[in-house]
């Protein structure tokens, strides 16, 4: 913006000034020039929903993924909730950065069903978008694709550790102990960080955890529960967690 037009806008009323940026970006976003374009995008995640319209059409004309990941970005901190069919299709997108930037719009949004999307997503070519889909279902909280968390575990996606971590009860916690000793203790410590943080795993649950975990008594396991001990707001389950990691040799 010139520095000309930059002072006559300063100087009009509040909705004046809004309209006269959205229509100085849109004028920026048809551009040639890759840094305006770019410049245009970002500047609109602050001209409200209003800035919805023409940031979709642009995608729609067409975008490099560096500029079409960005515009997802803004579109999501425009609350774009009605644009799921959008996130959905750009779910598919030939560049795997595209992906996973509309995987994370799917999930931050609460489209939906984006677990659906998601759940997919767990079977993709890439590893960034594979563990962004595991990310994504477990801060949904979508309990309805735990079966593809864990076959996504079994094939070496760690996130979906996590993600079961968030979301598990039940028999899920069951079978996720059924891991220790399968693959590295490192893989499943954040499943087990997010079930020990949770209020709605209750502390007969969490002291149960700790005796499984103890059972190992590998220094990995010891560190970790001198850890937990510090950590958790849970007086009794940082007393068990101790006193456990206490009978483990160093």
């Amino acid at each position: 913006m010139k520095w000309g037009l930059m002072i006559a806008v300063l100087t009009l009323p509040t909705a004046a000034q809004a309209q006269l940026r959205l229509s100085d970006a849109e004028t920026m976003l048809a551009g040639e020039s890759a840094d305006e374009v770019m410049f245009a995008i970002e500047s609109m995640a602050e001209l409200g929903n209003a800035a919805i319209r023409p940031l979709k059409a642009r995608i729609e004309s067409g975008l490099p993924p560096d500029h079409l990941q960005a515009a997802i970005r803004t579109l999501v901190q425009l609350e774009a909730r009605r644009e799921g069919a959008l996130f959905t299709a750009l779910a598919r997108h030939r560049n795997e950065g595209v992906r996973a930037a509309a995987l994370d719009a799917l999930a931050a949004l609460r489209i939906r069903g984006a677990g659906e999307t998601l759940s997919a997503a767990l079977g993709d070519g890439s590893p960034i978008v594979r563990a962004t889909a595991a990310l994504g279902l477990g801060a949904l909280g979508d309990r309805n694709h735990m079966d593809r968390l864990f076959t996504a575990l079994d094939r070496n996606v760690l996130e979906a550790a996590q993600a079961i971590g968030q979301i598990a009860e039940g028999d899920d916690i069951d079978r996720l102990l059924g891991y220790l000793g399968r693959i590295s203790f490192d893989s499943l410590t954040p499943a087990f960080q997010e079930l020990f943080a949770r209020s709605n795993v209750n502390e007969r649950t969490k002291f149960r955890l700790v005796g499984q975990l103890a059972e190992l008594s590998t220094p990995g396991v010891r560190a970790y529960l001198l850890e937990l001990a510090d950590f958790t707001n849970e007086e009794a389950v940082a007393d068990a967690a101790r006193s456990a990691a206490m009978r483990i040799a160093e």
